[in-house]
């Protein structure tokens, strides 16, 4: 309906603009298109940077990739799979020198959350050469945030398939998720809090079982020093029901503190 509309309407009217008319003409189409291709997008694709950050803002290309993923979660919302799944695919391939991490994780999510593991499966084979080339330029540009988004995407992604891993192996969930983990320390942004939750639960199922839950509460901790209850009681909902015996006593305590910060009530063991 948006070109419909007053404000489409009067971005039309620029459509012969000989500087940006080009530009306004990709933004109608993409929301009319059924069956979007990058090669109709090229003049946002073109526009940005890779190898450097804007001095501020976002280069023209990442701000057109946030439009598209944000009509591929207006479609996804109203259950228009297909068109969900082609926006997010055709951020991921707007530029092919650089993948679009935002977007491949937004189409994991898509493929895990509908049961479609063989398909993300294939999907994170095509894609994982990119990502990995993406981060590496990144890191040799210290390209902090990149960084974090790259490491975050693969992460979860392998996690969705169970490549678990360890810390030393990078095509691993556990190598990529505390790599993530890290970088976002290193920066001071809040790490998502189901990076951690998904770095805990690898842990868990490698027999690192004392790692993950310390991690849990460690992060829980964190969250609640800036006041962030919703991400603490994420990180801390997979152990709320633990029972203190079978720890030691100093995580016993800090179990026992956050419980009752988060006014949390574990369920009492059946008789």
């Amino acid at each position: 309906q948006f070109p419909e509309t007053p404000t489409g309407k009067a971005l039309a009217r620029l459509g012969n603009d000989p500087h940006i008319g080009e530009g306004i003409s990709q933004i109608l189409l993409l929301h009319r298109a059924i069956a979007p291709e990058p090669t109709r997008f090229t003049w946002w694709a073109q526009r940005g940077d890779m190898r450097r950050d804007p001095e501020q803002g976002l280069w023209p290309r990442d701000a057109f990739r946030g439009l598209i993923r944000a009509l591929g979660s207006w479609y996804q919302k109203e259950r228009r799979i297909e068109m969900a799944e082609a926006s997010y695919m055709l951020s991921v391939r707007l530029f092919p020198e650089e993948v679009d991490p935002q977007a491949c994780l937004l189409l994991a999510d898509l493929y895990a959350g509908s049961g479609r593991l063989p398909t993300l499966r294939e999907f994170l084979d095509r894609y994982t050469p990119e990502l990995f080339y993406g981060k590496g330029v990144a890191y040799r540009l210290s390209q902090r945030h990149k960084i974090y988004e790259y490491h975050r995407t693969l992460g979860i992604m392998y996690g969705f398939i169970g490549q678990l891993g360890s810390s030393s192996l990078p095509g691993s969930a556990i190598f990529q998720l505390e790599h993530a983990r890290d970088t976002a320390s290193q920066i001071g942004i809040k790490v998502e809090p189901r990076v951690i939750d998904f770095l805990a639960t690898g842990y868990e199922k490698t027999n690192q079982g004392a790692r993950s839950l310390r991690l849990r509460l460690d992060m829980a901790e964190a969250y609640l020093k800036t006041d962030d209850r919703e991400s603490a009681r994420v990180v801390l909902e997979p152990v709320k029901d633990a029972q203190p015996v079978s720890m030691s006593a100093a995580d016993r305590q800090r179990l026992v503190k956050l419980r009752e910060r988060l006014q949390i009530r574990p369920r009492l063991p059946t008789p």
